[in-house]
């Protein structure tokens, strides 16, 4: 039952199941996490033709809810 209820808590977030403001709060929450990434040097702002295509990765953003 704790299992059960652990991954209950980790599903993946839909964004058109959202509401407006819930989707204002994960855009946020995404602006933070990329802000973080590059004051910490994890990443850094280039140009899209001024890297070779083949050393692009591909990401998208796994959304869920953190409960307390």
């Amino acid at each position: 039952m704790l299992a059960t209820n652990s991954k209950k808590q980790r599903a993946e977030v839909k964004l058109s199941e959202l509401s407006p403001s819930e989707r204002a709060e994960f855009e946020t929450a995404k602006m933070s996490e990329v802000q973080k990434w590059i004051q910490t040097g994890t990443l850094t702002k280039v140009l899209k033709n001024q890297i070779p295509q083949d050393q692009i990765l591909k990401c998208r953003w796994i959304l869920t809810r953190y409960h307390r």
